[in-house]
């Protein structure tokens, strides 16, 4: 359960020790994921491993499950990116979650 939790909220362990939580921009954590999934998996794998790790990580949204169904439609990463950067737009208030210890 540890490790669902770390998914969806990667911050929790500085949450544990009663630290104050860092500063988190959604945006910058879902490209570097991307980025690094398309570093690291063969392009067989982008859309799996991207729905598993979205899956958990867009609970932290507002319209979680809206967000979900619009990026699983998505084939290429790059528009899995454009579908989030539009719904972070046109929702600023869930691009920089308040952290409380």
């Amino acid at each position: 359960m540890v490790g669902r939790g770390a998914v969806r909220r990667p911050w929790i362990f500085a949450q544990a020790r009663g630290a104050e939580g860092p500063t988190v921009d959604i945006l910058e954590i879902t490209e570097l994921f991307l980025d690094s999934l398309e570093l690291h998996q063969p392009p067989e794998f982008y859309r799996s491993r991207s729905q598993r790790f979205f899956f958990y990580f867009f609970d932290n949204l507002t319209w979680a499950h809206h967000i979900k169904t619009l990026v699983a439609r998505q084939e290429k990463l790059a528009d899995q990116g454009k579908v989030l950067r539009t719904y972070l737009d046109e929702h600023p208030e869930d691009r920089y979650p308040t952290l409380k210890p």
